[in-house]
């Protein structure tokens, strides 16, 4: 009967002990044991530069209560506290096995810097009790991190040449930039050449960049010809660009960018012809103007300069405008030649812009040869231009009128 009751006695004490050790009671001094949770942060996750409410659960799963619970946070980066607001909050006195509903509620709302990368990142939590002559320190609890927008954004567009010839290759370089706080990967760009005078050359149109980490850049070089006919000017072409963050959520986006096709003109400037030979000579020169290259031209204003010993008459610019490729055109100008004796240099400048609207000048220095009346009557049979051509009126008149005189006297006298 005695081992009865000492086995009944023994169960029952070992009861005991499970019920108090399931109830906590016993592990901290003074039988208290506090169990602090991150029971929600809102919103979630928070996006860099916002602010984020976290709420802690304060339970007491002791057999005893926890007099004046008092907690501080203790924000590292990339959390901060807002301007005026404490770390210490005071969770008042927790009775023994408060729990779940029963727990108090700490409150803190904290800053995420606008530069926190995405993902986990702790804020770390202590405490102390009346009881406690230093603080107890907790595991570091995490809060959750996303960019609103995983922003790629085209940064950088080059191309080199400028502007790509009829026929001709060229590189297009297109920077791309992650914006956002967290890493973006899986990254395919994609050039829609359809419809236009461009080609992809030994390579395809689209390319694939595996990441970009956040705030950093990559690029994409495409290799293009154009077709020999293409049309000077600025092609638009569509660019689509697909990735992924982290968290696996997929983005695309469209864009649209400017490319020029077209060769620097090839413009030579000539002395078509004169009808200037002798010094003090009142004619014409006739500029041609002659647009080789595959590109046309318009806007062409052809201007001569002013020359010691010479005197322009008239306007000393002609307007032509417009130059197809393989084409040319004249401007003649007015022009009295002093006393230059063995010749004149004439600078002509020529302005236009090609289709893409650059602007282009070239300068060039004619040279107007002059000869002796002698000479010059051999070259053109005239000799002194406009002057030449009066004296030989006057003669060829003079010699008529004498020829009648003659014949009129020879008439009489027969």
């Amino acid at each position: 009967m005695t081992k009865k009751i000492m086995t009944i006695g023994l169960l029952g004490m070992l009861a005991l002990v499970m019920a108090l050790a399931a109830n906590g009671i016993g592990q901290y001094r003074n039988d208290y044991n506090l169990n602090i949770t991150l029971i929600k942060q809102e919103p979630d996750p928070v996006g860099p530069g916002d602010v984020v409410e976290l709420r802690f659960r304060v339970e007491n799963h002791g057999g005893m209560l926890a007099k004046d619970v008092q907690t501080e946070l203790l924000p590292e980066y990339p959390f901060s506290l807002r301007p005026g607001d404490s770390a210490a909050k005071n969770a008042g006195t927790i009775e023994s096995l408060q729990r779940g509903d029963d727990g108090a509620i700490v409150k803190y709302k904290v800053i995420v810097d606008k530069d926190a990368p995405d993902g986990e990142h702790d804020i770390r939590l202590r405490y102390k009790t009346a009881d406690d002559d230093s603080w107890i320190a907790l595991d570091p609890f995490a809060v959750r991190v996303q960019s609103h927008i995983a922003i790629l954004s085209i940064s950088k567009i080059v191309s080199v040449p400028v502007s790509i010839a009829p026929g001709d290759k060229g590189t297009v370089s297109i920077t791309l930039t992650n914006y956002a706080s967290s890493l973006l990967k899986d990254i395919l760009i994609k050039l829609d050449l359809s419809g236009t005078s461009l080609n992809p050359s030994g390579s395809a149109n689209e390319k694939v960049i595996p990441f970009i980490s956040p705030q950093e850049s990559a690029k994409a070089d495409f290799e293009l010809i154009a077709n020999p006919d293409a049309a000077a000017g600025i092609i638009k072409v569509p660019v689509s660009i697909s990735y992924s963050d982290i968290t696996g959520n997929n983005f695309s986006k469209s864009n649209t960018i400017s490319l020029m096709v077209g060769d620097v003109p090839d413009i030579s400037v000539l002395l078509d012809r004169s009808d200037i030979y002798t010094p003090g000579s009142v004619g014409s020169v006739v500029v041609r103007v002659v647009n080789k290259g595959t590109t046309d031209v318009k806007f062409m204003n052809v201007k001569l300069g002013a020359v010691e010993g010479t005197e322009i008459i008239g306007s000393d610019e002609a307007y032509v405008g417009n130059l197809d490729s393989d084409d040319f055109s004249t401007a003649e100008f007015k022009l009295y030649v002093k006393d230059a004796k063995e010749g004149v240099s004439l600078p002509v400048s020529v302005e236009y812009k090609d289709a893409n609207n650059n602007n282009y000048r070239k300068e060039e220095a004619l040279q107007l040869k002059l000869y002796s009346g002698s000479e010059a009557k051999k070259i053109s049979g005239t000799g002194n231009g406009s002057y030449t051509w009066l004296i030989l009126i006057v003669v060829a008149v003079g010699g008529f009128f004498a020829y009648r005189r003659w014949k009129k006297r020879k008439s009489k006298h027969s």
